[in-house]
């Protein structure tokens, strides 16, 4: 074997050692992006393991077009005031001519009776009105504070269509880690 066939030899080995290590490389990093999307995925989990929510009671108004609701923090987060705008409320329920109407209600921190909204009313600790620990405070000028564990608040979803009186409502809330509660009154 002459001088070309050795210098061929050795490059086919190169190219055979160098494409062995660019596959291991790549193996190794997508083992390793996979353990960190694992990792990530846990600490999501764990961080809405912390977050729990329990709608405990509900009725509508005598004019048809208020919900109030009592949802308590059962979790162990609080959740902050300015995070209300990314708490989903959806309602199902049938208008006075009978339809059928699912619909997604934003958070308003001043009520509104223009368009469908929710707001915030009151806060409860202990069946008492009122809150200690990193107060919410409610105004005319906006909402501040948490919604601390333990803690219920009083919401109110005003809808523009009036909602039968003798029909079901169902209403689903999504916290802003996506725990859900549900009620049908």
């Amino acid at each position: 074997m002459g001088y070309s066939g050795v210098l061929a030899l050795a490059f086919i080995c190169i190219v055979v050692i160098s494409s062995i290590a660019a596959i291991m490389v790549i193996n190794f990093s997508i083992h390793e992006s996979i353990g960190e999307a694992i990792g990530e995925e846990a600490n999501i989990r764990v961080f809405m393991l912390g977050e729990e929510l329990r709608i405990d009671d509900g009725y509508i108004s005598q004019d048809g077009h208020e919900v109030f609701i009592n949802i308590t923090n059962v979790g162990e987060a609080s959740v902050p005031i300015k995070d209300f705008k990314f708490i989903d409320v959806i309602v199902v329920y049938k208008d006075v001519n009978k339809n059928v109407k699912i619909l997604w209600v934003p958070y308003e921190e001043t009520p509104n009776q223009l368009s469908d909204c929710w707001f915030l009313n009151d806060v409860f600790i202990d069946n008492r009105s009122g809150d200690i620990i990193n107060p919410i405070r409610i105004s005319s000028t906006g909402c501040s504070g948490l919604w601390d564990p333990g803690e219920t608040i009083e919401i109110t979803i005003y809808l523009k269509d009036q909602i039968s009186a003798e029909d079901l409502i169902f209403i689903l809330i999504c916290s802003p880690r996506g725990r859900k509660a549900s009620i049908t009154l």
